[in-house]
């Protein structure tokens, strides 16, 4: 064994008369390939510098053929290795030409690959790596290391994103120095993925969120960069809590998100919003570090409307009166008749004057402080008030002989039944005035009612009551407003 193109002495023992001719050849040599030897002393050698098996075929001295020892013929000449660089697990790593790839990993991973070292240690190797960004121009770093062990571990770069190459270039160990011709690189590719990232399109807002979960509550929008889709974890944490309550977001197959607080994690008050982790398609994933940007969210509770009478039915010309609670001031949506309207309130009442019949709807009420929307169904209906004819609402005199009587018809409108009072007063003469003889109350439970009477006097209605509503002909310093009927 000997270093490889070394010249070598192959030794000879010769006998007979000098000088002697020697024939032999190389077993890796062409056929029919013969060298000659000539020998001068019986302990000569023959210089070879190439490996094989060297046979000698024949000898001859000074005047005779000689022969050759079979037993000791033939001589073995082999180069130590040149050293090699392998991969040490192939399995972790794919053939893709001249080159393995590795598998993607992330930035910031720990990675490594482990190469096999075949030849006399220590070793010295030379490798280049070749970081090839997403964009922008690439960077080439040489490095070396020397090794006494027949195994090394090559730590991967993962501190930037792209494409790093890994080319073992240059291998010496201690029998041999590099020979470029005689040696085969060892290329290795591996690509780090950049981490994704997350962030608030809006850092610092303060967003405003309604207790009860209505449409229309705010959305923080979020940018995401990476390759979808990502995975988000988002830290709610309450300003009168130590620790926060954490939301996970799953599948979202674009680079923008517009998040929205699930109300289960709310309460009233303010809350900090930060998102705590990010991961896409590739299986990077970025934890947020402390005191990193976040966003405020703001929780109110939604105002409210109460009526102050728990009656549904109303009369002309009554208030309809109703409480508020929120943080004035106030707009109240409602519809009257069908037609929608929208009114405010500076303050924590809200009135309204039924100025006509109808049906009268709050359907919802919002506070100027927070937005805040409650949707309800307040319904209220406005009755006309009950009104009474007597004899079709002509004035009339009817003249009746002792004995006799008179119809006196009454005719109402509204909602039976009706409950009325009604007067019989002196027939007033000229620059007199009348006083009241006697006063009735009847009920009727349809639209008409007549009344048969034998006395004279003046009759007229004063008061009138249906199903909802109640109204007098009373002025107010006690006058009757109106002569009804005189015999």
């Amino acid at each position: 064994m000997e270093i490889e193109d070394r010249q070598i002495n192959l030794p000879l023992r010769l006998t007979g008369r000098a000088p002697w001719t020697i024939k032999y050849r190389n077993l890796n040599d062409p056929p029919g390939k013969i060298s000659e030897k000539k020998a001068k002393s019986t302990n000569d050698i023959i210089k070879v510098n190439k490996r094989g098996v060297y046979e000698i075929l024949e000898v001859t001295d000074e005047h005779c053929p000689g022969t050759v020892d079979p037993l000791a013929s033939s001589f073995e000449v082999e180069w130590l290795p040149r050293p090699q660089i392998k991969l040490a697990d192939t399995a972790v790593l794919i053939p893709d030409g001249d080159k393995f790839v590795k598998r993607e990993v992330c930035e910031g991973d720990v990675d490594a690959v482990e190469i096999n070292l075949i030849g006399a240690s220590p070793y010295h190797v030379k490798y280049r790596v070749h970081h090839k960004p997403e964009q922008g121009s690439g960077v080439i770093i040489n490095k070396e290391f020397d090794a006494a062990l027949g195994l090394a571990t090559i730590a991967m770069d993962t501190t930037k994103s792209g494409t790093y190459q890994y080319r073992f270039s240059e291998l010496s160990d201690v029998l041999y120095e590099h020979d470029p011709k005689k040696f085969t690189p060892l290329v290795i590719e591996q690509k780090v993925n950049r981490k994704p990232t997350a962030q608030f399109i809006k850092p610092g807002q303060s967003y405003k969120y309604c207790k009860e979960e209505l449409d229309g509550d705010e959305v923080i929008p979020i940018k995401l960069e990476g390759v979808p889709p990502f995975s988000l974890e988002v830290d709610i944490k309450h300003q009168s809590s130590s620790r926060p309550e954490t939301v996970k977001v799953a599948n979202i197959d674009s680079n923008r998100y517009d998040f929205r607080i699930p109300h289960r994690v709310l309460s009233l008050g303010i809350h900090q919003v930060s998102v705590r982790k990010v991961r896409d398609s590739h299986g990077c994933q970025q934890k947020t570090e402390y005191g990193a940007p976040s966003v405020q969210v703001q929780v109110y509770d939604v105002p409210t409307i109460y009526p102050l009478e728990a009656r549904s039915d109303y009369c002309v010309g009554e208030r309809i009166s109703y409480t508020l609670s929120g943080t004035a001031p106030f707009e109240i949506s409602y519809t009257f008749e069908g037609v929608k309207r929208k009114a405010k309130s500076l303050n924590t009442s809200f009135r309204r004057i039924a100025e006509k019949p109808g049906i009268f709807t709050i359907q919802s009420i919002s506070d100027k402080a927070s937005d805040c929307k409650a949707k309800t169904d307040i319904t209220k209906t406005i009755h006309e008030m009950p009104s009474v004819k007597i004899s079709k609402g002509r004035q009339v005199e009817v003249d009746i002989h002792e004995g006799g009587e008179a119809e006196i018809l009454f005719e109402f409108w509204g909602a039976p039944p009706f409950e009325f009072t009604y007067t019989r007063s002196t027939n007033a003469k000229r620059g007199q005035k009348s006083s009241v003889l006697e006063t009735r109350h009847e009920i009727s439970h349809e639209f008409s009612k007549t009344i048969q009477s034998s006395q004279e006097g003046t009759y007229e209605v004063v008061a009138i009551k249906d199903k909802f509503c109640s109204f007098s002909t009373l002025s107010p310093d006690g006058r009757k407003s109106q002569k009804l009927l005189q015999f």
